[in-house]
Formats: structure tokens, sequence, C-alpha cells
């Protein structure tokens, strides 16, 4: 079975032409080989979709040797793989010496290097990476490594490549692209070659916050917006982002300070007419004025009217952004300074 369109293909193998068509799919990448052609066990499948720059793949397959050459790393040499064993292994022999890839591991290979080595039945799915997305040379090739689903690394990591790969190839486009650069994000920080394993943990942790920040702030005017979609979009648990926000009460009560923040500098620069507090509120989802007024006096010790077509601000706006910085750094200060 062979099915092609726009963005995606899907392979099936039965006989030996799908199996020549196998083949070719894969000879930008690794030549392939069956060790067992004539095994009923398992169909060999293989399923591709591209969302822009990104591959995204799922490969379920009998025991087969590979061999990455020169010419392959010239047709594909400038992207970084992610793949993830889910009851499959694979032994990689690079160069440099033998890597080998267990069930439950995610492991990172450069396409900058040769290789050769055996694929073992099983499932696997895997993302390419452009190296210009993640911020990698060409000239300066990475060596390959694993990283165990239940390491620390791997608590950061894997949730949010399951989450991705759940709605792989059937998921919104736009949507798989944002999560997509979001973990190409954490990726660069786990290819630094001068991070050790605690300085890796905590870049990952900052880069994982800084992006769940930003969208956040990018849904404040969403009134239905909560954490329930935080922890749908970016694949972690409540646990997870109960500690993450921890300097800040909670999730939830950081939503409400930045909308507090955002609404107050709305205010800011709308200029003073009556019924200029109601909107304000309305339009940053608070369920009356009185409640805007309550969380004003609470984040600023002052009043909304106070506020109220006083300007630019420019020199508070500036305040709040290095309170933010400052947070992200690992200090705990969430409201700005008067």
């Amino acid at each position: 079975m062979f099915i092609e369109n726009a963005d995606r293909q899907v392979i099936e193998v039965e006989t030996k032409h799908e199996r020549d068509i196998w083949r070719a799919s894969w000879a930008p990448v690794f030549d392939v080989a069956p060790i067992n052609p004539d095994s009923q066990h398992i169909r060999d499948r293989s399923t591709l979709r591209h969302i822009g720059k990104f591959v995204l793949t799922a490969v379920n397959h009998r025991s087969q040797v590979f061999r990455r050459s020169k010419r392959q790393v010239e047709t594909s040499g400038d992207h970084i793989c992610l793949n993830y064993c889910t009851n499959a292994s694979t032994l990689y022999e690079f160069d440099s010496g033998p890597v080998f890839l267990r069930p439950n591991t995610l492991h990172v290979t450069d396409y900058a290097h040769t290789s050769q080595g055996i694929h073992y039945e099983g499932l696997v799915h895997g993302i390419l990476f452009p190296r210009c997305v993640i911020g990698v040379e060409p000239s300066k090739a990475r060596p390959a490594f694993s990283v165990e689903r239940d390491s620390p690394i791997g608590r950061v990591v894997y949730p949010i490549f399951q989450n991705i790969m759940q709605d792989a190839f059937d998921g919104d486009p736009a949507e798989l692209e944002f999560r997509l650069r979001r973990l190409a994000q954490l990726l660069s920080v786990l290819l630094d070659p001068t991070l050790p394993d605690a300085g890796q943990m905590k870049l990952l942790r900052r880069a994982q916050l800084h992006t769940i920040c930003t969208y956040i702030d990018k849904s404040l005017h969403d009134f239905e917006f909560k954490p329930d979609r935080i922890y749908r979009k970016f694949g972690v648990s409540r646990s997870t982002l109960y500690r993450m926000f921890l300097p800040f009460g909670g999730v939830r009560k950081y939503i409400q300070t930045r909308r507090t923040q955002r609404a107050v500098l709305d205010l800011t620069m709308t200029p003073y007419a009556r019924g200029a507090i109601s909107k304000v509120s309305d339009r940053w989802g608070f369920s009356s004025e009185s409640n805007f007024s309550r969380a004003v006096r609470q984040t600023f010790g002052v009043s909304p009217g106070s506020l109220a077509g006083a300007g630019t601000m420019k020199g508070f706006e500036d305040r709040l952004e290095l309170n933010m910085d400052a947070w992200l750094s690992g200090a705990s200060a969430p409201a700005c300074t008067r």
C-alpha cells in the first residue's frame, strides 16, 4: 500500500514493489535492507508528514540493517533527528564507537555523521529538525546520545515529544509547528556541549517556563482561558505546572496577575472618559468593575481611577519586563516595584 498527498506519505509493505518504494523513500536518509524479508511476523509500515521545515515519522518495521553513507550526509546532513523507541531497539555504529538505543529511550542523532547498524523490529517515532532551527552550525557535528524517558531530562522532553506525536499525522499544521519549534528550543539546550547535566536541566526548565509564559500572555484576551489548556498544549502534569509557577502562588495566580498588569497598561493608554474603566475591565475578562478595582488595588496599591488616562507610562512598563526577566532567572519578585 502506498498513499501520498500534499504533506504526508504512508507505505505498507506487502509486495516486492512496495518494498522498493519503501527503500526509495528512505534513500535520502538511510540505505535499508530487511534481515528476513520473508518474515510474516510484522509488516513494514512507515508514515511521514512534513510540517514546515520539520519531518514527523512513525515506522513499524521488521529487523533490518541500515547504512548512512557520505551520499546521505550530503543529502540530509543538515538535519538532527530525535527518535523514541516504543518497543524496538537499535544499534548504531559510529566512527566514534557504538550506541545502543533501548526501548523507552529518547535518542538524538546528528545526521552530519555517517553510521551503520541494525534496527530490531518494533515501533519507532521520530522528528527531523533542521540545524538552522536548533541553532547548530553544520561544521559542528554533535555526538549521538540517549536520554532515558524517566531520567530528569527525559521527564522534561518526553511529554512534549509525546504531545506532538499523538497529533502528528492528523493534527492542525500550525499548532504542530508551534509545538515543534518549542521542542527545538529545548533540543538546542541539550546539544550545547558546554553545559553539565545540572546546567542543562536548569536551562531546559527555564526555556519551557518562558515558552508557557509567552503562551499565557498571548491568551489573556481569551476569557475562557484556564490552566487545563496548558496541560494539554504543553504535555505537563498539574503537579509539574504548579511547581513551575510556585513563585507566583500557582499558575492561576500568575494568569490573574498578568491579566491585571496588562489591563492596567491598557487603562493608562486609554484617554480618560466616562465608562473607560468598565470597558477595560470587560476587555480583559474581569467579571465586574469592582473585581477589577480590587485586583488593581491588591497588585499595585492604587485605584484604577488614578491610573486612567495617565499616558504611556513607559517607565512603568519597563519595570514590569525587568521583573519578569528577574523571575525567570530564579528570583521570586512577581509584582512590579512602585
